[in-house]
């Protein structure tokens, strides 16, 4: 019979219970007896795992990331599926509506990073992996080819600050536009300002 790991479970109750309330309310406002509260558990027996709130931080920083790695490898199209605005708007949408307070956690910390260096650097880290991999994905569909791929490499970065963007609104702003409308808009825009650009004709 497999020994139960009760450090392990009460270190991640902890983690749980100052996501929960940072998702809420925000870091600055989440005190170490609020966690404890939460989590049910003294002063003392949260200490024995996390020295500080500062230690407490991290840890949910770092599982907010191995979290986001999971959502954001879900949007991702199958092997041999073409990319389509359509597919991302969908599948962007449909991960905030399944864990919107995880996406609430990725804007506080966000804002976090203004004033905390070591916050942003780590965010730039989990997001410069993310365009790595888009971009090898990419390079694979291009064959290649050296103009398609620096195309390739362009929209990957439109992309993530297009779905950045989609988050702040989806989650913050509380937009209702469904994912379909936003792509007959982007089509919209496209037609306006670039009329000459393939993009832009209206699907039939």
């Amino acid at each position: 019979m497999s020994r139960i790991d009760i450090r392990s479970i009460r270190r991640r109750q902890i983690i749980q219970a100052a996501e929960e309330l940072a998702a809420q309310r925000g870091w600055a406002e989440t005190t170490i007896a609020d966690i404890c509260k939460k989590a049910d558990i003294s002063v003392g027996g949260l200490t024995h795992h996390f020295k500080d709130k500062d230690e407490i931080l991290f840890a949910v920083l770092e599982d907010v990331i191995q979290r986001l790695h999971a959502r954001f490898k879900e949007t991702q199209p199958e092997e041999g599926t073409p990319r389509s605005l359509n597919h991302f708007f969908q599948a962007l949408c449909q991960s905030v509506d399944a864990d919107r307070s995880l996406y609430l956690l990725l804007l506080h910390f966000a804002s976090s990073s203004i004033h905390r260096p070591d916050i942003g650097e780590r965010l730039r880290d989990f997001f410069a992996s993310l365009r790595q991999r888009d971009r090898d994905r990419c390079q694979e569909e291009a064959h290649q080819e050296e103009a398609q791929l620096q195309g390739s490499q362009a929209m990957v970065d439109l992309l993530h600050c297009l779905g950045l963007g989609l988050i702040f609104g989806y989650v913050f702003l509380e937009v209702k536009t469904p994912p379909e409308q936003m792509e007959a808009e982007v089509r919209k825009v496209l037609q306006t300002y670039v009329p000459d650009h393939p993009h832009a004709q209206e699907q039939p």
